[in-house]
């Protein structure tokens, strides 16, 4: 947070002075002078704090906001590397669990679009993926950063279906109309 101080003026500084070999009624015109100096120069440390307040707050709001359209991210650290189990899909959502609602539904035949839009979800298996709408059409296979990528295609009735998993587990997904 920025400074509110303010310094004292040359005036003030040289009233201060006089005021030291200053006596009686001199004395008093010089501090009732000092005193609106003082005054003064709290005045202008009070509209700065309300500035600074203000943009505080400005910014703050601004932080939610970007936030808010920012989306939900999560970072998993692995002290000790990712081990094999760590980065199954029943790993990753179990340390998970506490924030993300991960939906279990249940085996669909495949139906096409309509099983697409009902079914598949973020936090799938990719043998649940399978499950619901067939083999995929197209597979590649990457590795990132120690996890596994896949993007799948998948062909179903009138509509191509893209889905990404990482470590088995779906990512992203989207809908193709052909």
């Amino acid at each position: 947070m920025p400074s509110t101080y303010v310094r004292k003026s040359r005036r003030e500084e040289d009233l201060e002075k006089e005021r030291s070999g200053a006596t009686g009624d001199q004395r008093k015109r010089i501090e009732r002078r000092l005193d609106d100096e003082r005054r003064d120069r709290q005045r202008e440390e009070s509209r700065r704090r309300s500035i600074v307040g203000s943009a505080q707050t400005e910014r703050d709001e601004w932080i939610q906001a970007k936030r808010l359209r920012a989306g939900s991210r999560f970072n998993l650290h692995y002290p000790n590397g990712v081990t094999p189990e760590a980065a199954m899909p029943e790993s990753i959502m179990a340390a998970l669990r506490e924030y993300v609602d991960f939906p279990r539904p249940g085996p669909s035949p495949n139906s096409g679009a309509r099983v697409y839009s009902r079914t598949l979800e973020k936090g799938m298996r990719e043998d649940e993926v399978a499950h619901a709408l067939g083999h995929p059409s197209s597979r590649k296979v990457s590795e990132d950063g120690g996890l596994t990528l896949v993007n799948s295609t998948y062909e179903v009735r009138d509509s191509t279906i893209s889905v990404q998993f990482a470590n088995g587990v779906v990512v992203k997904f989207g809908l193709i109309s052909k």
